[in-house]
């Protein structure tokens, strides 16, 4: 399950030059909970943007049905 969680990221990623690494905190439903994904951005709010995309990938690979309805935000990336 990683394996396909860290191709999705890597293939957003591709053409990033100077990029940062980046933990942001996903937001999960079902049951409500969270988990943390790690990607390589220009700042946090390209981080967010990138993970938000990929929120209910994410969540689901971690065990949860899908992300919450939230837009993420750059506060969850650090």
């Amino acid at each position: 399950m990683k394996k396909s969680l860290w191709l999705t990221i890597g293939l957003m990623l591709a053409g990033l030059a100077h990029a940062e690494e980046y933990q942001c905190k996903v937001y999960c439903t079902e049951p409500s909970g969270s988990t943390y994904v790690t990607v390589e951005a220009d700042s946090d709010d390209d981080a967010a943007q990138i993970v938000d995309k990929a929120s209910d990938q994410i969540c689901q690979e971690a065990g949860f049905s899908a992300s919450t309805s939230s837009t993420m935000s750059a506060s969850q990336c650090q």
